[in-house]
């Protein structure tokens, strides 16, 4: 996804001029460097935190969340996707 959208293909072009695109690389660094993947390392589940993230437990969900909030207040968001690349 990234390689094509900093692409210089034209359809990449097109969606860089008529779209922002904010990437958040992962959201459980901690959980992920102990080999969780779905759980932070306080053994939350974060995919089950969207709704009603706590700033104190959950911190990078409350952040997206936070800033996906503020973007739909101000420009408005068209699509949010969660990719997970583990095996």
């Amino acid at each position: 996804v990234l390689r094509f959208l900093c692409s210089e293909n034209p359809d990449a072009k097109v969606l860089r001029d008529n779209f922002v695109f904010k990437i958040v690389p992962m959201l459980n660094p901690d959980g992920v460097v102990h080999g969780n993947y779905r759980t932070s390392l306080s053994g939350n589940d974060l995919n089950r935190r969207y709704a009603s993230p706590s700033p104190v437990l959950h911190p990078t969900v409350f952040a997206m969340r936070q800033m996906l909030t503020t973007m739909q207040e101000s420009r408005g968001v068209l699509l949010f996707v969660d990719m997970h690349g583990h095996s």
